[in-house]
């Protein structure tokens, strides 16, 4: 009768341990599970955070284009016309002063409506690609006022 007992709480025991060693391994697992779905939400919401930074940065710096960009000089001022064609085939033409730098073209071109918001632009004229390290439209052009040119936009 004992070992009868003995081999029913023996037997009583491994089952109990096997109940808790399953109990333990899904606690485990919903925690497992949980974590990950905090940890995927944590991720989105961080990523979304970044961008509406980057958002409101580029807005920022949008602004800071459109203030760069010196006026259009009048009719009887020299000055250079440059016809802009963008992606989407619209055309705009604009005078810049003899002294206006590519980087002033850029930032004419980046904060106009036409250009796509985040998108980087690409300038190129005849053969010769644009950079903003590139110095006045006058050392560029080497030649006098009054040069029309046609500048094509990528993004």
């Amino acid at each position: 009768m004992y070992e009868e007992e003995y081999q029913w709480r023996q037997e009583w025991e491994e089952q109990n341990d096997a109940y808790d060693q399953c109990v333990a391994e899904d606690i485990h697992r919903f925690e497992d599970k949980e974590q990950k779905e905090w940890q995927a939400l944590w991720e989105e919401q961080e990523k979304e955070a970044l961008q509406r930074v980057q958002q409101e940065s580029w807005w920022c710096q949008l602004e800071e284009k459109r203030v760069r960009v010196p006026p259009e000089p009048s009719i009887s001022e020299e000055a250079f016309t440059i016809a802009f064609k963008f992606k989407n085939s619209e055309k705009v033409i604009r005078r810049f002063p003899l002294l206006a730098t590519v980087s002033d073209v850029f930032d004419f071109v980046e904060s106009h409506p036409c250009v796509p918001p985040m998108h980087d632009v690409k300038v190129q004229y005849v053969h010769q690609l644009w950079t903003r390290q590139s110095t006045t439209l006058q050392e560029v052009f080497r030649c006098r006022s009054g040069k029309f040119c046609l500048l094509c936009f990528s993004e």
